[in-house]
Formats: structure tokens, C-alpha cells, sequence
């Protein structure tokens, strides 16, 4: 890079045209013993399928949570092999982030939370809005809301050392 040829990059523009957690997750996700261009569509891209992505499964579990005056009681089991899939996932995750930053490897870990992120919202709650959506609050309703509940608690707690400026008061209006 060189501010003479006009292919600089100013850091405040960045963080003004990103954002800070966007851009801090775009330098997370490289590994760290190579060199990285400075790439806008990646940011974005990142932003999009992680951030916002997160933020909108939370905005659907907290809208319909809300209508239904869900209240967290714990872990609700659920003989539904769509739960127990989903469950395992998130464990399995909780499970490799927990190697993989023991091993100093942050930007596997980060893989491995934005995949979990992408099936939570792409195939879970694809598959469960019909119980989201029943009238009553039936077992299988309060069972996919704890687990729902669980997967948001643990996935932002995990993503908050990445993202403290978006993600650590998430949960402050539910």
C-alpha cells in the first residue's frame, strides 16, 4: 500500500464505512501468519452472514418470545430429532471453539460459529416456524424456544470477545 499510488487505506474511513465489529471480525477471520488485503466485499460479507444474520434470529425468537410471554426456565428436552440435531451442533461448536483457541487458531473458531450461525438460521428455523407460529404454548413450542434461547445465550457469549461493541447487550430487552 502506498498513500502516493492512491491505494491506501485510512483506518478511521474503515471503521466509519464498516463499523468496528465488522472490521474486527474481517482481520479474525484471516489467519494470522499471512498477509491479508484490506477487501470490502469481504467485510460486508462478513457483516451480513454473521452480524446481521444473528441479529435477525434473535429479532425472531424476541418478537415471538415476547407475543407469547416466553420466560427461560431452562433447557426444555425434546424427543424432536430436529432439536436433538440442532443441540448436538451447538455443542459439537461450543466443543471446537474451545480447541481451537487453545491452540491459538481464533480465526477456526470463528468459522466454526459463523457455520453454526448459518444453520441455526437457514435449516433450524426454516424447519421450526410451524412451532413458533402455534397458537398454544405447547411442549414442543416451549421446548423449541428454550432450545432457541440456549443456542442465542451461548453463540453471543461466544462471538462477544469478537464483537463487544454489537452483540453484548443483545440480550438486555428480552
Amino acid at each position: 500500500m502506498s498513500k502516493s499510488e492512491g491505494n491506501s487505506v485510512l483506518a478511521l474511513e474503515a471503521l466509519q464505512q464498516n463499523g468496528p465489529d465488522p472490521l474486527r471480525l474481517f482481520f479474525m477471520f484471516g489467519v494470522p501468519w499471512k498477509t491479508r488485503n484490506y477487501d470490502k466485499r469481504i467485510i460486508s460479507e462478513i457483516s451480513r452472514k454473521t452480524l446481521s444474520t444473528l441479529l435477525n434470529v434473535y429479532s425472531f425468537f424476541a418478537s415471538n418470545a415476547n407475543l407469547d410471554k416466553f420466560e427461560f426456565r431452562g433447557l426444555k428436552p425434546s424427543d424432536d430429532p430436529l432439536d436433538q440435531w440442532i443441540l448436538s451442533r451447538l455443542n459439537s461448536t461450543i466443543r471446537a471453539c474451545n480447541e481451537y483457541m487453545e491452540s491459538y487458531l481464533p480465526h477456526e473458531a470463528f468459522k466454526s460459529i459463523m457455520d453454526l450461525i448459518e444453520q441455526v438460521s437457514n435449516t433450524y428455523l426454516r424447519l421450526s416456524r410451524r412451532k413458533f407460529w402455534a397458537e398454544e404454548m405447547t411442549d414442543q413450542k416451549e421446548s423449541a424456544y428454550s432450545i432457541l434461547y440456549s443456542i442465542l445465550g451461548k453463540n453471543i457469549a461466544a462471538a462477544c470477545p469478537d464483537t463487544p461493541l454489537s452483540l453484548p447487550n443483545t440480550f438486555t430487552d428480552r
